[in-house]
């Protein structure tokens, strides 16, 4: 009796020591991500942007609570009824005593273990769920785009919006029951009503009707996911062009509504034979099932393309490529809606009288390449070896003495990899914070020697010539191009600053917003885990004014407060109202919009970039602007008529701000940005053409013209050995037939054939300049 008593209580002085130091295990192996995720909560709110983390960290607890519940339910439903149909003796059979060595060890706990199983299991299917959180929240918010389909009449919302998740739903309800019956048919398996190496009664009648109505759920689950994927036709890839084509329209369509129905068919053969004995007509609906799909789903579909699409395309697919002609203008900004063609009339040569017309254009021509001149910008203006200049530097225009001028410009970055700076820590993160100031080099003039002639006279300075008198306010960099890293501003030890007037270094103190203040023990250590180092924890320099200044990067830094946009592969700085800042194009895309051709995935133009995904439909809906100083982030809306930002704007309605309230000397310089011309001068490069037949034939296609310099460029070739691409220009120019010059984007186009052009320009007229 006293043994009993004493291993009663050791057992209940063990078991808390157990779970205690579970408990410790399980949160030092979540504390980096306990930390992270509570350093990026104070990240947004220091951003006024703390609704944004709540709604998508929100939207992915909803997710993955009502997946697990479900999944849970179901599961601990079937094993619950799995147990009650166990029969009431197991039949003798060679893997008897492996049975009922497990029963003996699950005794009287098999309710518990049912309840773990399934949670088990419910988190292992539920937690996955969390990153649909965008396609809930479009699924959730979707906007009609007022542009129907031409198959099923559908708006393009519903393929963009309401499809996606729908389909997702059906996937993870078709896995979730495959694993279910999985699990319940282990269940019987070990309650013995499942026996492999009997010669009868296999499977008792109880189990074969559980078994059957979980198969024809499948089947029903199955059929309803066919219905659904007629309406993925027109996002097929099956032929030269994406869309329902002739061989989706004629034979897919008509095959997944016979596979629908055969589902259905075959669900009624599981529940007919809840009531048979045997297992016949299981195998008759399995084997139709099987059959149906390779046949009708894939062999015939396959022929078809074969034997009689591809040697008769022009008559069969013109229809079909004409709505793809159609959605991809559409898609991506290239039908008449935004698109302008103008006839310009060519004619050789060039008069004294069209000299002076084009002065100012003549007068602008751009001298200063920026991907040559950033070594005199560094050796002139650099000014200490750990501040740098972007690459290539940035191309803009700044009215000077009155007139439109081009100017090639660049932010002195902090390159902390320097031997100047130093490796210690202290030197990384609380000494060297910040670049200083932008240097400003005509575009249009060069000085004696051939170099750039630079504009600002002083570090710091904006004072454009004689033109523009004002400096700059608070020429401090914090948030730049490259910025990597973490700062840590208002510490005991002033941070080294620097003035060119004086020649030397002097101390500095932040005083902006752009910090999150380190505050107390529980901050400080949320920080260390966060960068993996100690010294925010015990480093002696800090106080009780400390701020952390982290996510520097600017691209980077509007990619974590709208992870649902893309965004410009090239920041570029402004000079605006006394302030720097930073001006980053956003891109809202999709890759379901109907009949649209999908962007290239290898296009060399777009390597490296948010643009170098697959997606069928981008927009330049958006212009963030990021203070230099504070790291202050604004999402403005430039582009109200795109249906996926009003998605975004109804989910995340504090996050953006209309176009109207845009600085006028920031929106004077804001340009057309390079990525998305990259993508739609691919594209129309192939569609440029009116006639679906023409298109099919690709014998009246363009391609973007040759670099004019023969340097290999990284990125710019075609990847095929081809000449390399032309870049994108910015330049100040006058078109035929307009009255002032404008500051524009340019690439030229010629014929694939190698033939002269047509003397036919296209032009755009986006927000917010015109491009070429």
């Amino acid at each position: 009796m006293t043994t009993v008593r004493n291993s009663l209580r050791a057992s209940r002085v063990r078991t808390p020591v157990i779970v205690g130091f579970g408990i410790i295990l399980v949160l030092l192996l979540s504390a980096n991500g306990v930390a992270g995720a509570y350093t990026d909560w104070l990240w947004f709110d220091n951003l006024g942007a703390g609704s944004v983390w709540t709604t998508i960290i929100g939207t992915q607890i909803a997710l993955v609570v009502v997946f697990t519940v479900i999944f849970f339910l179901i599961l601990w439903g079937n094993l619950v009824l799995a147990d009650r149909l166990a029969p009431e003796s197991r039949p003798v059979s060679p893997e008897e005593d492996l049975i009922e060595r497990y029963h003996q060890l699950v005794g009287g706990r098999a309710g518990k273990l049912r309840v773990i199983l399934a949670a088990v299991f419910a988190l292992v299917a539920g937690g996955n769920t969390a990153s649909q959180w965008q396609e809930w929240l479009l699924f959730r918010n979707g906007a009609n785009f007022g542009w129907q389909d031409p198959l099923f009449g559908r708006d393009a919302g519903f393929y963009v919006f309401t499809l996606p998740f729908l389909m997702f739903v059906l996937d993870w309800l078709f896995a979730a029951l495959i694993l279910t019956l999985i699990v319940v048919s282990v269940a019987h398996y070990l309650n013995g009503g499942i026996r492999a190496s009997t010669s009868v009664d296999r499977v008792t009648s109880g189990v074969k009707m559980h078994l059957s109505a979980l198969l024809a759920a499948l089947a029903v689950v199955r059929a309803v996911g066919y219905w659904f994927d007629r309406f993925g036709l027109v996002n097929s890839t099956r032929g030269d062009y994406d869309g329902a084509l002739a061989t989706a329209v004629n034979i897919q369509w008509p095959a997944y509504n016979l596979l629908a129905l055969v589902s259905l068919f075959v669900a009624a053969l599981f529940l007919a034979n809840l009531r048979r004995q045997g297992w016949g007509l299981p195998t008759v609906a399995i084997g139709l099932w099987v059959v149906s799909h390779l046949l009708v789903g894939s062999i015939f579909p396959t022929l078809y393309q074969r034997l009689r699409v591809e040697s008769q395309a022009s008559t069969l697919e013109a229809e079909f490529v004409q709505y793809n002609m159609n959605a991809t203008r559409f898609a991506y900004g290239l039908d008449n809606t935004r698109l302008r063609i103008e006839d310009f009339d060519y004619k050789a040569g060039i008069s004294r009288a069209e000299v002076g017309d084009f002065a100012k254009v003549f007068d602008n021509v751009p001298l200063v390449d920026p991907e040559l001149a950033r070594d005199s910008f560094t050796r002139s203006q650099g000014e200490r070896a750990l501040y740098s200049f972007s690459d290539p530097l940035d191309v803009d225009r700044y009215e000077i003495d009155g007139q439109m001028r081009p100017v090639v410009l660049s932010v002195r970055g902090l390159d902390l990899g320097v031997s100047e700076v130093g490796q210690g820590w202290e030197a990384q993160h609380i000494v060297f914070t910040h670049g200083y100031g932008a240097a400003v080099a005509s575009g249009w003039a060069v000085d004696t020697n051939g170099r750039p002639r630079f504009l600002v006279r002083e570090l710091g300075k904006v004072a454009i010539d004689a033109s523009l008198k004002e400096t700059l306010g608070q020429p401090r960099v914090y948030f730049g191009e490259n910025f990597g890293g973490y700062a840590i501003v208002n510490a005991a030890r002033k941070e080294v600053d620097f003035q060119t007037s004086t020649n030397e270094s002097r101390g500095f103190t932040y005083d902006g917003s752009g910090g999150v203040p380190l505050g107390g023990l529980m901050r400080r250590m949320a920080f260390a885990l966060r960068f993996r180092q100690l010294d925010p924890l015990i480093a002696p320099a800090l106080t009780s004014d400390s701020q952390v200044v982290y996510n520097r990067d600017v691209a980077e830094r509007v990619r974590t407060m709208a992870p649902f946009l893309r965004f410009d592969s090239d920041p570029y700085p402004v000079l605006a109202n006394d302030q720097l800042y930073w001006v980053i194009d956003g891109y809202t895309t999709s890759g379901s919009f109907p009949y649209s051709q999908r962007a290239r995935a290898d296009n060399p133009d777009l390597v490296g970039t948010d643009l170098a995904g697959a997606y069928n439909y981008v927009r330049n809906s958006v212009k963030a602007v990021v203070d230099a100083y504070d790291g202050e982030v604004t999402l403005y809306i430039v582009d109200e008529s795109d249906p996926v930002l009003k998605t975004w704007v109804k989910a995340f309605p504090d996050l953006f701000t209309p176009d109207d309230q845009i600085p006028a000397a920031i929106r004077d310089n804001m340009r057309y940005p390079r990525d998305i011309f990259r993508v739609q001068t691919d594209i129309w490069s192939t569609y440029v053409v009116e006639d679906p037949v023409q298109l099919i034939q690709n014998d009246v296609a363009w391609s973007v013209a040759a670099q004019p310099r023969g340097e290999a460029q990284v990125g710019e070739g075609d990847g095929v050995g081809n000449s390399l691409l032309m870049k994108p220009q910015y330049l100040i120019t006058k078109l035929p037939n307009n009255s002032e010059p404008e500051f524009v984007l340019q690439r030229a186009f010629v014929p694939r054939s190698g033939e002269a052009g047509s003397g036919t320009a296209r032009s755009f007229h986006p927000f917010p300049q015109r491009i070429i």
